[in-house]
Order: C-alpha cells, then sequence, then structure tokens
C-alpha cells in the first residue's frame, strides 16, 4: 500500500481521539502582526499569475502562479481574496503533484509538507486580515466555535483552504499533530456546510464522509458516511475527487469492492475536456485512481 494513503488512513483515526500534546505548527498572524506593503504593480503581477494558473496542468505553470502571485503579495499584502488563491495553488502543488514524489523520495516529501505549511499561512493570514474579531479570538485561543462565528461568508474561500492545508499537514507531520488540529478543521468545515454546503464541489461533504469513515471511533458510521459521500457526488459528479476519496476511505474500510471498482472505472474513462475548469485536478485525481486501482488486492484480500 501507497505512504500517503497509508497516512491518510492512520491520521483519520486521530480523527477521533483527544490529546494535549503540543502543536509543531506555529500562528503567523498572533505575534509582530504587520502587514507592510512594498513598491510593486500587484494588479499586473496578480494578472500574469491568472493566465498562469489557467494552465495549471502543467507543473511549472502552476508554480509560474505561485510566483508572481507571491510578488503581488508583497505590494498589497492585505489582498485576502489574493491569499486565499495562494493556498489553494500552494496546495494543489503539494497533493496534487509533489505527492507522488514523496512516495520514495524524501527531499520531496519535505517540499510537499512546506507547501501545505505556506498554504495554511496565507489562508490563516487571509482570515484574520479579513476579520480582526476572528484574529483576537483566534490569538486568545477561544472557543473554536467562538472563533469560527467571528468570521462569515466571505471568509469562507480561505477558512476551506486552511482546514485543507493544514490537515493535509498535521497528517504528513505526526498523529499527535493530527489530534491537536481535528476540532479546528471539524468546526470550520462545519461552519462551510452550514453557510454554504455547495462550496467548491460540496467539499464540506466530502470532508464528512470521510470524517464518519472513523467516528465514532472505531467503527466509524457507514450510513452517515455513504450519504454525505454520495450527496457530493449527486449534486457535483464532475469532481472526480469524490469518487476517489470516496472509494480510497469507505468503500475499503467496508469493503465494498464492486461499488470501489465502478467508481474507479468511472474516473479513469472521464473525458478530462468536458471539465476544462477542472482539468489539472481531474487529471491528478484520474493517477490517484489508478493507483488504487493497481492495489485493489491489498484493499480486498
Amino acid at each position: 500500500m501507497h505512504k500517503n494513503l497509508l497516512a491518510m488512513s492512520s491520521a483519520l483515526l486521530c480523527l477521533s481521539l483527544t490529546s494535549a500534546c503540543a502543536s509543531k505548527r506555529q500562528t503567523v498572524v498572533c505575534e509582530k502582526f504587520d502587514l507592510k506593503a512594498e513598491a510593486g504593480d500587484s494588479a499586473a503581477l496578480e494578472a500574469e499569475g491568472d493566465a498562469a494558473w489557467k494552465m495549471r496542468e502543467d507543473k511549472a505553470k502552476l508554480v509560474a502562479a505561485i510566483d508572481a502571485w507571491e510578488k503581488a503579495l508583497k505590494a498589497a499584502p492585505k489582498n485576502f481574496k489574493l491569499r486565499a488563491k495562494l493556498s489553494r495553488a500552494h496546495y494543489l502543488l503539494a497533493d496534487g503533484y509533489l505527492r507522488f514524489d514523496a512516495e520514495d523520495d524524501d527531499a520531496a516529501e519535505e517540499a510537499m509538507v512546506a507547501h501545505f505549511t505556506k498554504g495554511t499561512d496565507h489562508a490563516e493570514i487571509a482570515l484574520a486580515t479579513q476579520s480582526d474579531t476572528f484574529r483576537e479570538k483566534f490569538c486568545s485561543n477561544a472557543p473554536i466555535d467562538e472563533v469560527v462565528a467571528a468570521a462569515d461568508k466571505d471568509s469562507i474561500p480561505a477558512m476551506y483552504w486552511y482546514a485543507s492545508n493544514l490537515g493535509k499537514f498535521a497528517l504528513a507531520t505526526s498523529i499527535f499533530e493530527a489530534i491537536k488540529q481535528k476540532d479546528r478543521i471539524k468546526a470550520m468545515m462545519t461552519f462551510i456546510k452550514e453557510t454554504d454546503p455547495g462550496f467548491f464541489y460540496s467539499a464540506p461533504y466530502r470532508y464528512f464522509g470521510s470524517f464518519y469513515t472513523k467516528i465514532p471511533f472505531p467503527s466509524g458510521d457507514e450510513k452517515l458516511s455513504k450519504e454525505h459521500f454520495e450527496h457530493a457526488v449527486k449534486h457535483h459528479p464532475e469532481y472526480l475527487g469524490t469518487k476517489v476519496l470516496y472509494a480510497s476511505l469507505a468503500l475499503t474500510k467496508w469493503k465494498d469492492k464492486a461499488l470501489f471498482k465502478k467508481l474507479l472505472d468511472e474516473v479513469v474513462a472521464f473525458d478530462l475536456s468536458s471539465t476544462p475548469e477542472l482539468l489539472a485536478e481531474n487529471r491528478i485525481e484520474q493517477r490517484k485512481a489508478r493507483v488504487l486501482l493497481d492495489d485493489l488486492d491489498t484493499y480486498f484480500d
């Protein structure tokens, strides 16, 4: 079984646990938080990044988009929408490209974790920039429900990519880090589900489909897990990542080999040209699906 899938399974188990272990990740908005702008044409640089982002199925173009947007931020450090875009871009580079190299290359694994960290940092700054109340509660260690309640619908892109990057950073770092971050991530995904349930192709439903493969621990809740995954598949079948997660987490757990193969065969056969806006993401999911199908006997021996 591939290392990233083992890490995902192990860390999802940690969602059910509690711990006082210290987090390895340090906040970037609670001490000496002073965003000073430098000289530069932020709008032109952002447009340059936008153009490269449209071709992000090419890894070099994705890197170029990140570079241009990072330069744009130096001239406009409070541009929270740009930070949310950067958070998504760092996530895609880490999860969509570096993760495959990280299987056998320690340097690639370190780079992957570094990009998840950068993605988390940008989103955290975006959230703090959007709302002083959010930052005050966040930095005073207020209950996470109070912190999230200080956000609004405009915060959802930054919040989602914050939670996504943070979750993958935690999974790649240690079991203790996953335990430490679980409540924060769950609270944010709950807020998104209640506020904008269709966000990013029903993303909160994908998250809770995964969540209920382990909660309640250790059996999970097959009915709730499948209901959430099925909801996301029904409402956004064009986003292949839902079927890949459904198959890899839920269907391996409850040993539904027929549906596992059916969903992944659908992913592999999907016509990428039908969703040009998701060309990069869906191509990556097809690659993940092929890996899972190659390991089919491992899951259903």
